[in-house]
């Protein structure tokens, strides 16, 4: 095969798979007016929230970003900071 017609096949899958996902697009846009009404959009809210409250309370979370942070001070410094003693800090 030459370079011309595996290009061309390749553009022509590529165009496909785009097609496919502008029909999947436009047929899933239609529905969605119906979720969007003042019930669903409270408990679509109040899902979002409860995910946000559960990332901001985890002290894993916490933890973890204070030692990236630790991390990054080493390496600011010029000097290499190893986990254990990053957690021992903490």
């Amino acid at each position: 095969m030459s370079a011309e017609l595996v290009l061309l096949v390749v553009a022509t899958g590529c165009a496909g798979v785009a097609a496919l996902f502008a029909i999947l697009c436009f047929l899933r846009s239609k529905q969605l007016p119906d979720a969007l009404t003042g019930q669903g959009v409270t408990q679509i809210l109040r899902a979002e929230t409860d995910i946000v409250r559960a990332a901001i309370g985890s002290r894993t979370a916490r933890r973890h970003a204070r030692h990236r942070a630790q991390l990054f001070e080493g390496t600011s410094e010029g000097r290499t900071v190893g986990p254990a003693v990053c957690l021992a800090r903490a």
